[in-house]
């Protein structure tokens, strides 16, 4: 029995408690006399007592009045106060006279310390007042696309009824946001209603997103009405490609400037049309990410920001390919024009030998005439080496040297006139040589000359090749 009593007393202790408020709530009438096609407004204040962050609800049970708040209360922050201006509005059902309009200001997910009850006093004035001022009473309704293309620009309606018999002169509406701004001045007649178009260019780079449009109509200083409005402009990018092409001999370049006329950040690639044959001569100012020379392009990845662009330069210079050949086609031609009319060969076999080595030999001089020209006073010399002799015979076919000369050191020196040798003529000259010993390894024949005159009367002088001759080699 004692353990109950105990139990109960504690439960009556802890009911009596008082319980601790969460937030806390304070108003102040703004204009609370009104006709029945007026809002009452009050100054609200709330002041988060909790360390953590709230959600708030405004709304009131009382069928016969709409709640509205300016600006939209959604959270306050821990420890900090916000400040609003709470707009009752009657219905059809209201009733003229005084009475007290109960808001409740709660967080529908804390407990029962998070919810205040504002009782707000209303008068509502009758319409059988004998003289009546209206107050400035004008609805306003704003229409704007939920996503803006800003390459399109932006086309709004607002809507504007003047709820009373107020004649109502030089009003004014402001429109603003951070993307553009406007205003108008109105005059309204009683019961007017009309729509006001306005139309803004909006920049292409505006960033995408959400944005806010603050719509104002104002009587003399006094703000009558307001609206804010949320929209969303459009994101999207696209790469435009310019190019100016410069020619020049044997070299054209072509400066591309690929830019990024959008609002946000595009990755794509970049091609330019290009055979294998072309790359080979071709230069970039900016080196490409891919060659696909199965496709015949060439590839860069680009990443741009909004409005960023990129300049690539590609040049194709086939001015050195062109020196190069240019200089193989001179070179030739040079090589053909100053080259020797007449060439002079020399070859040797051996025609006796024994174990002991070398012990005669024959040599072969090959005159060529490679020129359409005829080549006249032509003198052939040759030397053979102190250690042989010139065998002088006689046969048919061969021509013998016009003089014969001896030095007992440097050998023997021949040699043989031509008058002439006709355009591609060929001749060779043969002669045999007789060791004074056996030579053992090599026998080393000295180069011949050839002495002429060309077709313009210059002398000129033409050695053949020096001959190495040897058993084994």
């Amino acid at each position: 029995m004692g353990k109950k009593l105990l139990v109960l007393a504690i439960l009556i202790i802890l009911l009596s408690l008082p319980v601790y408020a969460k937030i806390s709530v304070t108003s102040q009438a703004e204009k609370s006399n009104i006709y029945m096609d007026e809002q009452a407004v009050f100054k609200v204040t709330v002041r988060n007592h909790d360390p953590n962050a709230k959600t708030i609800n405004v709304y009131t049970t009382d069928l016969r009045w709409y709640v509205d708040v300016e600006p939209e209360v959604t959270t306050i922050k821990a420890n900090s106060d916000i400040n609003f201006d709470l707009m009752l509005v009657p219905n059809v059902w209201a009733q003229p006279g005084s009475q007290i309009v109960k808001v409740n200001v709660e967080d529908p997910n804390g407990g029962s310390g998070d919810k205040v009850v504002l009782e707000l006093p209303v008068f509502v004035k009758s319409y059988d007042s004998a003289q009546r001022e209206y107050s400035p009473s004008i609805e306003v309704i704003v229409t704007i696309p939920e996503v803006v293309d800003p390459r399109e620009g932006l086309s709004l309606d607002v809507y504007l009824r003047n709820r009373n018999k107020r004649d109502n002169q030089d009003l004014q509406i402001t429109l603003s946001s951070d993307l553009f701004s406007d205003n108008k001045t109105l005059s309204f007649g009683p019961l007017e209603e009309r729509t006001e178009k306005f139309l803004f260019d909006i920049d292409n780079a505006a960033e995408a997103g959400e944005h806010q449009l603050q719509v104002n109509l104002f009587s003399g200083d006094r703000i009558i009405n307001r609206q804010s409005i949320e929209y969303n402009i459009l994101g999207y990018s696209t790469f435009v490609v310019q190019d100016d092409i410069t020619e020049a001999l044997f070299k054209e370049t072509t400066e591309y400037t690929v830019k990024n006329e959008g609002n946000i950040r595009k990755t794509d690639n970049f091609r330019v049309s290009m055979g294998f044959l072309q790359r080979l001569f071709t230069s970039f100012s900016v080196r490409p990410d891919r060659f696909d020379f199965g496709g015949s392009y060439i590839e860069w990845e680009l990443d741009l920001a909004p409005m960023e662009e990129v300049n690539i330069r590609v040049v194709r210079n086939f001015r050195p390919t062109i020196y190069a050949i240019l200089i193989v086609i001179v070179t030739v031609m040079m090589y053909f024009i100053y080259r020797s009319p007449v060439i002079l060969k020399k070859e040797s076999v051996i025609t006796g030998s024994s174990e002991d080595g070398i012990s005669e030999l024959k040599v072969l001089l090959h005159l060529r005439n490679r020129s359409p020209d005829l080549i006249e006073n032509l003198t052939l010399t040759d030397l053979i080496p102190s250690l042989g002799d010139y065998v002088d015979e006689k046969r048919v076919g061969t021509l013998s040297p016009s003089k014969v000369i001896k030095h007992q050191q440097k050998g023997t020196l021949l040699r043989w006139e031509f008058e002439a040798l006709d355009p591609f003529e060929e001749r060779i000259i043969t002669y045999r040589i007789k060791t004074k010993m056996t030579v053992v390894g090599g026998f080393n024949l000295p180069p011949g000359k050839i002495r002429f005159v060309t077709k313009k009367g210059t002398e000129r002088i033409v050695r053949s090749n020096r001959f190495l001759l040897g058993l084994g080699l």
